[in-house]
Formats: structure tokens, sequence, C-alpha cells
């Protein structure tokens, strides 16, 4: 009898300890993370108090609301469109969110969507668990802005200063050459006179789009300022040819808001290793020669001498 009482009392106590652990697991969860129950239909049945705090809610604000409401205009449909699917499916859904809090402020969300199952193995609710990683999105896009135009997201100067020496190592340890090409476009001032700032700034994405969507280029181009342009060909067997391919750009009009803009480009070149091996030099030298070619009219390029 003794021992009866002993080992019921030991599986008590294990099973109070059990509860102690899930009631600390739970309150862990609840300081650390933001937590949104939702039900099948997708509307809002509770939010804990790490939600209320970070998100400037109450449940009273919220109760009921499909929770797609809270999500700002930065998702798209087919986003919800694809969250939806995974859900029906019974399966998690884990994301990057980004939801507008009470005080209009916008908050980036790392979440994973739970199903969660009712007596009969039907899903009855999902659990939405999420971490604020606002600041770290900030910095990366403080981090992106730092390295890109932000006109046409190209790679701007500060990128090709930190990646050019990368491009000239590795064709110095091929034993190989390269190519740097300065472009300038010709008579901008007069396509931003004649048609607004606003045309000409739409003018220089789709020059830039162009310019990206040349294979021997991809990921070789980089907007230094205005109408200024840097690319770097690490095959230069066949120089001349891929400098015509990329002047063949400026052949076709440019349509910008029904307006039919005509424009030319002035390239100019300077070789590694045959002019300089250092990338302020190339650059330089690129610079000079593309002066040289804008001596002509129309579509040209000079090899700098």
């Amino acid at each position: 009898m003794v021992n009866y009482y002993s080992n019921r009392s030991e599986v008590v106590n294990g099973q109070n300890r059990v509860v102690q652990g899930l009631e600390l697991m739970k309150h862990a969860m609840n300081q650390l993370a933001m937590i949104m129950v939702i039900d099948v239909e997708g509307n809002i049945i509770d939010i804990n108090d790490n939600y209320c705090a970070t998100l400037k809610y109450s449940l009273r604000d919220v109760y009921m609301r499909d929770f797609r409401t809270l999500y700002v205009g930065y998702h798209s449909e087919e986003f919800f469109g694809s969250l939806e699917r995974t859900l029906r499916t019974g399966e998690e859904w884990t994301g990057e969110i980004c939801k507008k809090a009470g005080d209009g402020k916008v908050h980036w969300l790392k979440s994973v969507i739970i199903p969660v199952d009712d007596e009969v193995k039907s899903v009855s609710r999902f659990h939405i668990v999420s971490v604020d990683i606002t600041e770290q999105k900030n910095n990366e896009q403080w981090q992106y802005l730092a390295c890109h135009n932000e006109l046409t997201s190209l790679p701007n100067r500060r990128m090709l200063d930190l990646s050019i020496d990368t491009y000239i190592g590795r064709v110095k340890q091929q034993n190989q050459r390269m190519a740097v090409l300065f472009l300038d476009i010709n008579h901008f001032k007069k396509i931003n006179d004649t048609y607004g700032h606003a045309i000409g700034d739409l003018f220089l994405k789709e020059v830039a789009s162009r310019l990206s969507n040349l294979s021997i280029i991809q990921n070789h181009v980089f907007h230094l300022c205005g109408d200024e342009f840097i690319m770097l060909l690490e095959d230069v067997e066949n120089i001349e040819e891929q400098v015509r391919l990329i002047l063949s750009l400026f052949d076709n009009t440019f349509e910008i808001e029904a307006y039919p803009i005509t424009a030319s480009v002035s390239i100019g070149i300077s070789m590694y290793p045959d002019h300089a091996t250092d990338r302020d030099a190339l650059i330089n030298y690129a610079d000079i020669a593309m002066f040289e070619a804008k001596q002509s009219s129309g579509n040209s390029y000079q090899i700098y001498q």
C-alpha cells in the first residue's frame, strides 16, 4: 500500500513538473514572440500581450477582423493566394510579412503559421507566431541603397569601387584581359529639357533595363550618376563585336509614356592590362576615350590610345 501511494505521488509530481514546464515555455513564448490566433476563415480570435505591445492593437481592435486587412499593400494577391493554398493542405507556412501597426508604423515580421487540429483531426484554427525583424530589414535596405542607384537599382559607384578589384584579380589569376567601358548618353540634357525630368528618369530606367538584359554584361553594369554608366567585360576576344551589340540597343526608339525618344551613346574603352592595371587609371582612361568618342555624331566608341 505504501508503495502504491509513493508511486502515485511520484506520477503526480512528474505531471506537475510537466505542466509547470509547459507553462514556463508558454510564458517564454509570449515574451519572445507575437502570437495571433485566427479561425479557418482567416478571422482574428485572439492575440497575445506581446502582439498588443509591439503592434499597438488591443484584442477589441482586431477581434473577428480578416487578418489580411492588417497587412499593408506591399504583398500581392498572388502572395496571399500562395499562402492560403499552403494552409489548405494542412502544412505550415513560413515567410516574411509586412504589417501595419495600430500607430501607422510599418513592421516586418518573420512568421510561421501553424494549423491546429480539433478533436476529430480537422484544422479548426491557425496560430501565427511572429518575431519583429524590422530593424534587420531596415539595415538591409540601407545597405542596398548604399550600393545601388536609387533610380535604376543598378550597382552604383560605391559598388564599382568595392567589386572592380575582384574582377581585376580574377582575370589576373587567369592570365586574361578585361575591358572597362564608360558610357555617356548623348544630349541627355536635351531630353530632360524637352520632356521634363520625370520622363528623363523613366528613360534612364529603360536604358538600364536594356543594358542589364544583355547576357554578355549581366551583373557587370554600374550606374555612376545621371546619364553615366560603367560596364565591365571579362571576355574581350571579340570586344568590338560586343560593343556594336551594345550600341545597337540605341537603334530602336525609346517609347516613354507615349513619347518616342531617339537617343545615342558614346562609349570609351580601356583595357586591362594593356592600358593600366589599377582600377582608378582604367576608369580614368575609359572616361578620356569616351570624350574622344563624343567628337563623332550618333552612336560611337573609342578605345583609349
